[in-house]
Parts: C-alpha cells; sequence; structure tokens
C-alpha cells in the first residue's frame, strides 16, 4: 500500500527525498506553495551521492503539485508533474472548485494575460475567525457564481491560463513593480527565463539607477550550457516585450540561499551593487571615450562602465538615450541618433565622434565640465 508525504516545497530536504524514497512512499504532495523549479530538478534529474541512490529520484514514481490556499480547504488544483517540464504549473481546479484570473478591475483577463487568482465553489471557508478586517479583505462576492451570497478568496497569487487549460504560477502580487510607467511580474520575468532550454535558476529583482527602478535578473546556467548575456538578452525578447527585458543579467554559480532554503535576496542585492561576478573590463581610455562614459554614467546612476558595454544591455532605454544624445550634442556640436547608440558599444560610439571631429577628438576645451581631462 502507498503513502503519501505532504509537505512545504520550503520545507523539504535531499535528506527527506531520500528518506521518502528508501521508504517506497509513492506519492509526494506539496500543498500551499508553489513548487519549485529547483526542487523539481533535484527530484527528477540529480543524482544524491554517498549513497546507494544513483538514479533520478522520479523514476516509477510520482510527484504531484498541490496548490491552494488555507481558506480554500488547502487544495484547490493539482497537477501530475512531468519531468520534461521546464515550468512546473499549478493544473487544473479540482472537482466542485473554479478559479479565476482577473484584473484589478475584477474582470477576467484574456488567454495567457497574467492576474490575480481568485478561488471560487465548495471549498471556498467562509471567512478568518476573529478577523472580520481579513474576511472582507480576503474574502469578495462571486460575480460569476449562479449561487446568492457566494463569494471568492482572493489568493494574493498572479498566474496565467496558458493555451492547454492549464493554469501557471508567476508569483506574489505584492512582487508586482512599475518600471517606466509598466506594471510588471517578477514571475513572469522569472518564468520566462527558467523556459530557456539554458537556464537551471533565475530570480527577478529591482535595483534603483538614479532616481528610477530598473529590472535585474540573476541566473544560474545548466551544468552542461554555455550561454552568454547576449545570448539570453536576445532570447528574452522574443518571448517578452522589450520593457520587460532585464537591464541587467547576472550569472552566478549558485543562487544565495537563507538558512531554511529560500532565496536570499538581500544577498542578491549586494551581488547587484558590487556589480556580480569579477570579469575582465576596459575602462575608457582616450579622452572622448572617457567623455561619453561619463555621459552614460549622468544618465545611468551606476559605475562602472566598460568600452565595450552597449548603452541599453548596461541599464539604458529610449528616454535615457535621448539625454545621452542631447548632453553629447551640447559637448561636441554633433547630433547622433539613437539607432547609432542602440547599435554600438561605447569604444564603437566614441570612435564615431572622433572620425567627426578628428582635430581633438571631438572636444572642445570649455567642455571639461565633465571632470574629462581636455588636452588641447
Amino acid at each position: 500500500m502507498s503513502e503519501a508525504l505532504a509537505t512545504l516545497p520550503s520545507e523539504l530536504s535531499a535528506r527527506d527525498v531520500r528518506l521518502w524514497v528508501e521508504g517506497d512512499r509513492l506519492r509526494l504532495s506539496a500543498p500551499r506553495e508553489a513548487l519549485t523549479q529547483d526542487l523539481h530538478s533535484q527530484l527528477s534529474e540529480r543524482r544524491f551521492l554517498g549513497g546507494d541512490l544513483a538514479e533520478p529520484l522520479l523514476r516509477g514514481r510520482e510527484l504531484w503539485n498541490l496548490y491552494g490556499p488555507t481558506e480554500t480547504i488547502v487544495w484547490s488544483t493539482a497537477h501530475r508533474v512531468e519531468r520534461s517540464e521546464a515550468i512546473v504549473p499549478l493544473g487544473r481546479p479540482i472537482a466542485n472548485t473554479r478559479v479565476d484570473v482577473l484584473d484589478p478591475r475584477g474582470e477576467p483577463v484574456p488567454l495567457g494575460a497574467p492576474g490575480e487568482l481568485f478561488i471560487g465553489g465548495g471549498g471556498v471557508a467562509r471567512g478568518c475567525r476573529f478577523r472580520p478586517d481579513l474576511t472582507a479583505e480576503r474574502f469578495v462576492p462571486d460575480a460569476f457564481a449562479t449561487v446568492p451570497g457566494a463569494r471568492l478568496n482572493r489568493t494574493g497569487d498572479v498566474g496565467r491560463w496558458r493555451e492547454d487549460g492549464v493554469l501557471e504560477f508567476l508569483g506574489r502580487a505584492d512582487q508586482q513593480v512599475k518600471v517606466r510607467g509598466f506594471r510588471i511580474e517578477m514571475g513572469e520575468v522569472e518564468a520566462a527565463l527558467a523556459a530557456l532550454p539554458s537556464v537551471a535558476q533565475a530570480v527577478a529583482t529591482t535595483r534603483t539607477s538614479g532616481d528610477e527602478a530598473q529590472l535585474a535578473a540573476f541566473v544560474v546556467l545548466r551544468p552542461d550550457a554555455e550561454a552568454t548575456v547576449p545570448e539570453l538578452r536576445a532570447a528574452l525578447k522574443e518571448r517578452l516585450p522589450a520593457y520587460m527585458v532585464p537591464s541587467s543579467l547576472v550569472l552566478l554559480d549558485a543562487l544565495p540561499l537563507t538558512p531554511t532554503g529560500k532565496v536570499d535576496r538581500p544577498a542578491l542585492k549586494a551581488i547587484q551593487e558590487d556589480g556580480g561576478a569579477p570579469r575582465p573590463r576596459i575602462v575608457p581610455r582616450t579622452v572622448m571615450e572617457r567623455l561619453v562614459a561619463e555621459a552614460w554614467r549622468e544618465a545611468l546612476g551606476h559605475d562602472p562602465i566598460c568600452v565595450h558595454d552597449n548603452f541599453f544591455d548596461v541599464g539604458g532605454h529610449s528616454l535615457l538615450a535621448m539625454r545621452v544624445l542631447a548632453r553629447i550634442e551640447g559637448l561636441v556640436g554633433q547630433r547622433r541618433t539613437p539607432r547609432e547608440l542602440i547599435f554600438q558599444t561605447l569604444e564603437q560610439f566614441a570612435a564615431l565622434l572622433e572620425r567627426a571631429s578628428p582635430a581633438m577628438g571631438g572636444v572642445r576645451p570649455r567642455d571639461a565640465v565633465l571632470g574629462v581631462e581636455v588636452v588641447p
């Protein structure tokens, strides 16, 4: 007779998995939290050393992702996890349960669009005992029900329906950020990264550049992958609109974790401020390169800048590009186009300016206001 092990993904260790497998427990349920890609990888691909177990842990066994908050009798959706899945979805609603994906106005979103998850049906509780404030916040009238007085549980989770009718988890509503006027679900960015063949893990976050927020992402590649940051960014541009592609992509050997096994976001922030792992960088060398680099720093609000950097790859966007071009025009008297900035590195752009004004590298003596030393 098979047994089932019910636990939270964040509380499940490799040792627990090993005991579960050796004890012939054939089903693992992970309620109340989204099943992470890392845990899925442990169970389906990795081999634990130091024992007799040498085959993938899920061979001949089942892994089910069961999702739902306590307010809806714990489980509301179910999905049998397949080893080949790059992203583990929430699945489909169980019997007598309905899941709605709604926009801020309470209207259903189009297929594939992100929205907040609301759960209705026979499993929805009456409310939070002795907490009328929480009851009012989490239980809202069900405008789509045929039963009078029915209510929906507002989960605070964000998801979307796939074309095959399966529900996909994107993150928490409180992880939504606004960048350049666009509302962005961090989970959607992470899901797009995790779907790339070369990516094992990905975390999206924000950083402050000057007076505005910018997207940043940290990526751990699969052991046999050799993808570069430009390749990852190009792949993302095929999956996401331009405003959702992170300005900064940092490759890590492993994500920093807390003692409980969750991603240590403060540690990521420290990595972000340090500019990620050390890598060879060539600082601006000529007068013109230093002038262009300083104009970039003013617009981007961060340093260091390498001559092989592309303005848009280090956090730039169209509005900042216009600011940089106006600054350059005021300094060297040349009007350049955004296209020239988009498709060239700092070194190439500076060389373009120098060719147009070869006598003094395009710099006039009075323009040392940027802190660039000008030698007549």
